[in-house]
């Protein structure tokens, strides 16, 4: 399983994972590798989506394209390993947008909410910051004012992902620690 502690159920689970960072070096040479890798696993649920958000302006199909070049097949049988490819990229999309802007994640919320709203089901929504530990709090409050953190709800879930290095020192860590509890609680982080 990706998240908690039991597998996904693919025809019952619905997820959108958005990476933010997405046009950087840690997203594209890691993070989409790696989901592309559980994607090839059949460790992710059957009905998933994955939002890039970052500053560099791409068009779905630009975005689609860079990332393309940096998967690999480890887990997939060189004759299906394009088509397989083609299968985790149309299940990838891209927004432009600030890391401290709450209208730029409403723009990204508004992505999401046309493709879950189809989906029918209630969505699980899992939040990647591959950004520098500076802007993890501005992303977390911008997370939160754009509506993408419902309050007090145990179903459907949401997590966030915070990479390292988490702060400068112990009190910068610290200091991260309190703001992005003060948006997320405990059991979302």
């Amino acid at each position: 399983a990706l998240v908690g502690s039991h597998p996904f159920h693919a025809e019952m689970e619905e997820l959108s994972i958005v990476v933010a960072g997405a046009s950087g070096d840690l997203a594209q040479k890691k993070i989409f590798p790696a989901f592309f890798a559980l994607y090839c696993q059949g460790l992710l649920p059957a009905n998933f989506r994955i939002a890039g958000f970052s500053r560099t302006p791409f068009s779905d199909s630009e975005f689609r394209a860079m990332t393309a070049e940096k998967l690999t097949c480890r887990y997939e049988p060189e004759h299906s390993c394009e088509a397989k490819k083609q299968e985790f990229l149309e299940r990838c999309f891209y927004v432009t947008g600030r890391y401290d802007s709450r209208d730029s994640f409403l723009d990204l919320y508004q992505r999401l909410a046309g493709m879950e709203m189809r989906a029918g089901r209630r969505v699980n929504r899992l939040f990647f910051l591959a950004v520098p530990p500076a802007v993890f709090t501005d992303v977390a409050r911008a997370i939160a004012g754009a509506g993408l953190v419902p309050c007090g709800q145990r179903e459907p879930w949401t997590r966030i992902v915070v990479e390292k290095p988490f702060g400068r020192d112990r009190q910068s860590s610290d200091l991260l620690t309190v703001e992005i509890a003060s948006i997320f609680s405990e059991e979302q982080i």
